[in-house]
């Protein structure tokens, strides 16, 4: 269900030369998108048409790009994407389930990395997952949450070289996300 493309978005955006920047956490609000969240930057609105097991759809992602030397994290992303109404039912929480571990294969097929751990969360009555990809012989991670609130699907992402890894900012981005 979730193209393999969505995850080599990184690599993509791995090619934009940095430049020094001093971060400066702020809320962003949108409200096409339905969320808010803390960015250490103005996050950029990408939107792309793919291809869906369900048709075409529009596919939104919200990137910043720190441009300072050796940032916590190379990149913060918002995604989501909207699935036909009716597509996940309330109480379908089989397709629910098999819906959020295929993403999660995918992540972790679409870098050629390594699932290190995933788990279970909540985002209000909302359902989701977070779960850390190593790639590039562990140099490089990439963590994730993914929620479905009706029947939009969010994914918020950061990604981290290896000396940086375990950093606060990361979480502090992550956990900020709330639907309006």
């Amino acid at each position: 269900m979730i193209p393999k493309m969505i995850f080599v978005f990184f690599a993509f955006l791995m090619i934009t030369p940095a430049h020094a920047q001093t971060l400066t956490w702020k809320e962003q609000i949108h409200l096409e998108g339905k969320f808010r969240i803390n960015a250490p930057g103005e996050l950029v609105e990408k939107v792309s048409k793919i291809k869906t097991a369900m048709g075409e759809t529009a596919y939104h992602a919200f990137v910043f790009k720190p441009t300072e030397p050796k940032p916590d994290n190379v990149f913060y992303v918002v995604n989501y994407l909207d699935y036909p109404q009716g597509t996940f039912h309330r109480d379908s929480t089989e397709l629910r389930t098999e819906f959020f571990n295929v993403t999660i294969e995918n992540s972790v097929m679409g870098v050629n990395g390594k699932l290190l751990y995933e788990s279970d969360v909540l985002l209000g009555v909302h359902k989701g997952k977070i779960w850390r990809v190593s790639y590039n012989q562990a140099n490089v991670f990439i963590k994730s949450k993914c929620f479905l609130v009706g029947n939009r699907f969010y994914m918020i992402q950061t990604m981290t070289m290896r000396d940086k890894s375990m950093n606060a900012s990361a979480d502090l981005f992550l956990d900020s996300f709330q639907i309006l």
